[in-house]
């Protein structure tokens, strides 16, 4: 196995004041909050593949960079029982040959997103998971104002034709004059004009385990801030619809590479 890398409008405020937290061991950090597996770098690519290396590009794993915020960092959690942690397991016992790099920066807006997402490319990631806009709708932010920094991070993110998963994030009630509704519609319209496959919210699991969004229920899925994923939450955020997505992602992107190898 590959080593690594209820939602109130009071609780939102966590995502903003929350301490950066490191990675913890085992893990390489460069100080700008991107953890990645020690792993080689594939080789780059020319346009004259030998048969060999054709065939070692074909087998090795996917990378994917798991681009978004404390959420996405596993803040709060042990380095091994956070979000990218939790889910390389889930992918290896899924059979998926694929790598996740955690790009992941607590506190982060789309704003900041869209500032680090070349240099958080570096690594060559052969698909992309972007999960933000949390903070921003505790800040206030303009909808449209969000919307245009999400389309540029997904746009850099999918440069060279690399797919794209969405994540959501979906407050259960209206946050700074901006409605749940709102907010729904706006992980769609990025979704469908961007061609990316999308989550629209990574906590629709956690809900639909612990009962009404206010229950006793959620509590052992949250962190005691009653706003992180807990262990317990990610596990289930992750069974019920993150994974599943990132298998798709995966399924989408050795099709890309096929019909990249193939040329035209």
């Amino acid at each position: 196995m590959r080593r690594l890398a209820t939602i109130t409008g009071a609780a939102f405020v966590a995502l903003v004041l929350a301490p950066l937290v490191s990675s913890g061991a085992g893990h390489a950090q460069d100080g700008s909050g991107l953890t990645i597996t020690p792993a080689a770098p594939p080789k780059a690519r020319t346009g004259h593949v030998p048969l060999s290396s054709a065939k070692d590009e074909a087998n090795r794993p996917i990378r994917i960079l798991v681009f978004g915020d404390s959420l996405t960092e596993g803040y709060g959690l042990p380095p091994d029982q956070g979000l990218v942690a939790q889910l390389q397991r889930w992918l290896d016992a899924q059979g998926a040959d694929a790598q996740a790099i955690n790009a992941g920066l607590t506190g982060d807006t789309s704003y900041g997103g869209r500032i680090r997402i070349k240099w958080a490319l570096r690594h060559r990631p052969d698909a992309v998971v972007v999960e933000l806009g949390a903070n921003d709708f505790l800040m206030g932010w303009a909808l449209p104002d969000i919307e245009k920094n999400l389309d540029v991070i997904i746009r850099q993110a999918k440069a060279g034709g690399r797919p794209v998963l969405l994540v959501g994030i979906t407050p259960p009630k209206t946050m700074q004059g901006i409605s749940p509704d709102d907010i729904a519609a706006m992980w769609h319209r990025l979704a469908a004009r961007h061609e990316t496959l999308l989550l629209p919210d990574l906590y629709a699991p956690v809900w639909a385990a612990s009962g009404p969004k206010t229950g006793a229920g959620a509590a052992e899925h949250l962190q005691k801030d009653g706003l992180h994923l807990s262990a317990k939450g990610v596990e289930q955020a992750i069974a019920q619809g993150l994974g599943p997505q990132v298998l798709a992602l995966i399924a989408k992107t050795r099709a890309q590479n096929e019909k990249d190898r193939a040329g035209p």
